[in-house]
């Protein structure tokens, strides 16, 4: 019986310190990330594409140049905002880290009419707040009016 204790005891203690190297090494792949990406300094300037879909058939296009340490999809909105006048609406989610972006040029998402304002990053369906998603030189940042995405990313 002791020997059988004694078992389950080393068979816990190697299953709980195997989870603890997993865990670091996908901190150490900045897989799970603690805070704010940490983004490279440099003054090198990207430029992206801006698109955004009313799902009326308006259609705004933008081509938006920004320092890449600042490379975020809400950065490239603040400098559409900025620089021609795009107007948006947004709340701030501290435990997300990030903005939700709910207007766009007085265009305002319906619970109603289960519109909402949703980002694709070179047609795919942006997984991360508007302020974690890192944007890179060529990219296109594509804003649409639509229904509710969510299935994408739960895998449906």
């Amino acid at each position: 019986m002791q020997r059988k204790s004694l078992l389950t005891i080393v068979i816990g203690i190697s299953i709980f310190v195997l989870s603890i190297a997993g865990v670091l090494k996908l901190i150490d792949e900045k897989i799970i990330v603690f805070g704010y990406p940490e983004f490279a300094s440099s003054n090198e300037t990207i430029n992206v594409s801006l698109i955004i879909d009313y799902g009326d058939g308006r259609i705004d296009r933008f081509n938006i140049t920004l320092d890449s340490k600042n490379a975020t999809a809400y950065h490239v909105m603040l400098e559409a905002r900025d620089k021609y006048g795009l107007s948006f609406k947004a709340k701030y989610f501290p435990q997300h880290k990030s903005h939700y972006i709910y207007s766009i040029n007085s265009t305002e998402e319906s619970i109603k009419a289960n519109k909402f304002w949703q980002y694709y990053i070179n047609g795919n369906y942006a997984p991360l707040g508007v302020d974690l998603q890192r944007v890179n030189d060529g990219d296109v940042i594509e804003w649409k009016l639509q229904g509710s995405k969510i299935e994408i990313l739960e895998g449906k």
